[in-house]
């Protein structure tokens, strides 16, 4: 991927977001069937993977939405410097 993420590609942005969701929820899921007294169900190893994977989502895509304004301000400005 080198450096800059020029070379990430919507499917393999998606594909990060996915497995970290997965990844956290899954760990932070069995960390707590080994600690708690009262182990959770299955229903919330979904309801955090859905919760993970949305709020990823939305973060990466706004970012990428700021990032996208930032550069068409730039460029706008720097052509009118010309």
């Amino acid at each position: 991927m080198g450096k800059n993420l020029r070379n990430l590609t919507p499917a393999g942005l998606l594909f990060c977001i996915v497995l970290y969701a997965l990844l956290n929820a899954t760990l932070h899921f069995a960390w707590a069937l080994l600690t708690a007294v009262n182990p959770p169900g299955i229903e919330s190893l979904v309801a955090m993977f859905i919760g993970d994977a949305s709020g990823a989502l939305l973060i990466c895509y706004s970012m990428r939405g700021l990032l996208l304004m930032v550069r068409w301000r730039l460029a706008k400005g720097f052509a009118k410097s010309r």
